[in-house]
């Protein structure tokens, strides 16, 4: 398999019209950063680009510009992780998928057992009833209740 150094220069740089190019081309270095960056797993990238685990692995040991790209790619797959996590919730669907996503891909955000939550109980009391006593109070009685022996 080849690796085309400009190709990944133009990953790195973001050069659309030259990475518009390449994809054309089908250039497995591109299809392989791509899919990582829409959250692909490595093994899977590779898969889906056409080449072998060992091709990638030998590119991210030997080629320093090609290791920067997949790092970079890496990071716009959790910087979009993230935007879909906002965008969904905002939109109250589901979003649970992405954050396991953004989990497996950043430590930082990895599923955390011992987060502390504090309750605080609430009163609602509804003014638009108009049952008698219904939001008084009443008074405490100072009396205590007979102790049986």
């Amino acid at each position: 398999m080849k690796y085309d150094k400009k190709a990944v220069k133009a990953y790195i740089e973001n050069d659309i019209k030259k990475l518009e190019e390449y994809t054309k081309r089908k250039e497995p270095v591109i299809m392989v950063l791509g899919h990582i960056q829409n959250g692909h797993f490595y093994d899977h990238a590779c898969r889906l680009a056409g080449i072998s685990e060992r091709i990638f692995r030998y590119w991210k040991k030997r080629k320093l510009p090609f290791l920067r790209a997949v790092e970079l790619a890496d990071a716009r797959a959790i910087e979009k992780a993230k935007h879909k996590i906002e965008e969904l919730a905002d939109a109250k669907q589901d979003w649970k998928g992405w954050a396991f996503l953004l989990s497996v891909k950043d430590k930082r955000y990895k599923e955390k057992t011992d987060i502390p939550v504090t309750i605080t109980p609430m009163v609602v009391l509804d003014i638009n009833d108009q049952r008698p006593d219904k939001n008084k109070i009443a008074p405490r009685s100072n009396q205590t209740p007979p102790v049986s022996s």
